[in-house]
């Protein structure tokens, strides 16, 4: 740019056309509505317009011979003047300069000589103050759009409503540019409103604002909020009515804005903006202030739905354990019929429905007026020790038939032995509930705890279903235990009966000996052998059915003449068809017994043994003539020991007896076609 003009050496008519150049650029100049300067390499004023001078407050001839920085900056260049790079780069440099409450885009332009030399630079000054304005409301409106974000953020993550208040509180400081910011929250139990978070507190504030409850009551300001539902402002506390100075100067409140957050119709919080100085407040921060406070709002909404969810599923979570282990505990009690067994099953399993220290259970022996303890857990007392009625206070639940407890041992007084022992294991609490049979206390079921009022009337109620299902399960082993009884006493009847039965024959042929008892055990040897070694399909109930079966093999035999029967020689031909008959005779006994019983009973197996235990293994026996495996299995096993035992005991028509050496190679020499092979390799196993 280039305004200096030589006219010395131009004619005079061009002289007075320059001058009128320059008096018209010297006029557009001032009519310029920019502040406009010319300013020397020295940073002087060289001429300034009118609305420069304007801006300033000086005129235009007191603005030139100025430094420009005295008059905008109290005599110290800013470090952002363009004219320092416009000097350095004789090119045009912007910059932004700040004059009182204004802000201006400064252009600086290098204005040069004749010779190229930059001898002067322009400062055009554009004020931006309106933009500048206008972008700081943007800026700060876009900050506290990005605060409430953070709150909504917050109370949609958040499912702890004091970390959401904590978030709040430091929120609320910077979009306000407060003090301190505090929260609190109504508790139904207190009746008062509890000091939740703070931020901006001095450490000594703090203290007092965590110690102090603010009741409903406690001043105007609480009792508009929760009245009227609305935000309340004071602008200087010490002036206001509305709020007492012995919570508003330990705080170091001056000012405050305080909101009521609301849910559901009731307020459940507060929310106080507070300032250490006078403040107005104006009705953006009232819209902030309710935005934020709704947010509140459905914070502690969405955390008391997301507590009442919790509970609801840990109630509905330990209602179904608590279901579960009665089942289980159920199933473990009535699954034994030993009366040890099922008190050590249900005491064990008491800890999963009742949170107990201690569980036990003892039995009543009313003829020695004591205790025997049984089974338990937690307490000092070993199994089966003997307690007197007279060493315990539990003898009160026998004699009344109720339940006992007491809240804290350590409360009471005279206590007996037996609670004496309990408090000093650290006992505190118990219950005791009697075990009921038939009108009469058995036993006493008693759980204990080392808090003191540990249990509740569920824990009573629990119990109480505990001790019904040890005295349902107690019964059936009883009653099991009779008929187990029963059962001993006519099974033992039963046997003596059969073996006097059997003995009816033997009775007539004293020379036979045990020969039954004998005949017996033989037959229960090899079938043992069988099934130990799997030579044959055998099982425990064949065995034990095979002993008793086995000894009516030959109860046929009372249907013999004593003259066939007991006939010291050899047999006729005639005579031995009639002995045969002792097969069928005492088949068709049993027989007939086994119609009477209607079931399939050992009657069955000796009926089969009695019919066919002379058949041989070749089809060549009596009274069938029944071959192989079509010979019962039991008849099999009862031909070979009848076999052995009458070879090696005396009868009436041998004289002498066989070695077992001897009978052995008798054995095997039948093997085939007197015994089965399957019985006789048993036999073999077993010798």
């Amino acid at each position: 740019m280039q305004l200096s003009i030589q006219t010395e050496k131009l004619p005079s008519r061009s002289k007075k056309s320059v001058t009128g150049i320059k008096m018209g650029w010297e006029a557009i100049f001032d009519a310029l509505t920019l502040p406009v300067s010319l300013h020397d390499r020295h940073m002087t004023v060289i001429r300034a317009n009118k609305a420069f001078a304007e801006l300033t407050g000086l005129s235009v001839s007191d603005i030139a011979g100025s430094k420009c920085y005295n008059l905008f900056h109290k005599g110290i260049p800013p470090a952002n003047c363009p004219y320092q790079k416009t000097l350095e780069q004789n090119t045009s440099f912007s910059a932004e300069i700040r004059f009182g409450e204004r802000y201006f885009n400064v252009t600086s332009s290098p204005v040069f000589d004749d010779n190229g030399e930059m001898c002067a630079y322009l400062h055009i000054m554009n004020d931006i103050t309106e933009q500048r304005h206008a972008e700081e409301t943007t800026r700060e409106e876009a900050k506290i759009t990005a605060a409430l974000l953070d709150v909504a953020v917050a109370v949609s993550s958040l499912s702890s409503i004091d970390e959401v208040m904590k978030r709040v509180s430091s929120v609320c400081r910077m979009v306000f540019g407060s003090t301190s910011c505090m929260t609190y929250l109504f508790d139904k139990d207190t009746e008062s409103f509890l000091p939740i978070a703070a931020s901006g507190l001095s450490p000594a504030a703090l203290p007092f604002f965590s110690s102090f409850r603010i009741n409903r009551e406690d001043m105007l300001l609480i009792k508009g909020l929760v009245r009227d539902k609305k935000i309340f402002t004071i602008d200087n506390a010490e002036e206001s009515p509305w709020i007492n100075m012995e919570y508003a100067r330990p705080l170091g409140i001056v000012s405050l804005t305080a909101a009521p957050v609301v849910s559901m119709g009731e307020v459940v919080g507060l929310l106080f903006v507070t300032y250490d100085e006078p403040r107005k407040f104006n009705d953006r921060d009232v819209s902030i202030l309710h935005g934020i406070s709704q947010q509140i709002s459905i914070a502690v909404s969405n955390s008391r739905m997301y507590q009442t969810i919790t509970d609801k599923s840990m109630v509905l979570s330990h209602k179904i354990e608590t279901i579960q282990a009665m089942n289980d505990i159920d199933r473990g009690i009535l699954s034994s019929l030993e009366r040890d067994v099922i008190l050590e099953t249900a005491v064990s399993m008491i800890g999963r429905v009742i949170s107990c220290d201690m569980a036990g259970v003892g039995l009543v022996d009313h003829e020695k007026e004591e205790f025997i303890y049984m089974a338990g857990f937690g307490n000092p007392f070993p199994k089966n020790t003997v307690i007197s009625f007279t060493d315990t206070t539990a003898t009160e639940v026998l004699i009344t038939g109720r339940p006992q407890y007491h809240d804290n041992l350590k409360s009471a007084s005279n206590l007996p032995p037996v609670e004496k022992e309990l408090m000093e294991a650290g006992l505190m609490s118990h219950i005791r509930v009697p075990l009921i049979l038939k009108e009469s206390v058995i036993g006493i079921l008693g759980i204990g705890s080392k808090r003191p009022s540990a249990f509740t009337p569920d824990d009573l109620s629990t119990l109480n279903w505990l001790r019904e299902q040890i005295t349902v399960a107690l019964e059936k082993s009883r009653l099991v235990e009779e008929l187990r009884k029963s059962n001993r006493v006519i099974e033992e009847t039963f046997d003596a009966t059969v073996l006097s039965l059997s003995k009816l024959a033997e009775f007539r042929d004293q020379e036979t000996g045990y020969h039954l008892e004998r005949m017996s055990h033989y037959s229960e040897l090899l079938a043992e052998e069988c099934r130990n070694r799997n030579i044959l399909p055998i099982d425990g109930q064949f065995i034990k059915e095979i002993a008793k079966a086995s000894i009516l093999h030959d109860i046929g035999k009372v249907g013999i003449r004593d003259m066939i029967l007991l006939k010291p020689g050899k047999l006729t031909l005639e005579e031995f068809e009639e002995m045969k008959r002792h097969s069928t005779i005492g088949g068709e006994i049993l027989e007939t017994a086994e119609k009477k019983v209607g079931l399939r009973s050992f009657l069955t197996m000796a009926k089969e043994i009695a019919y066919f235990h002379h058949e041989r293994y070749d089809g060549s026996g009596y009274p069938k003539r029944l071959k192989g495996e079509d010979i019962p299995l039991a008849a099999r096993i009862a031909a070979l020991a009848d076999f052995y035992d009458a070879l090696t005991s005396r009868r009436v028509y041998r004289n002498g007896t066989s070695t077992h050496e001897e009978v052995k190679e008798m054995i095997l020499e039948g093997e085939g076609k007197h015994f089965d092979p399957k019985v006789v390799a048993a036999f073999l196993k077993r010798e």
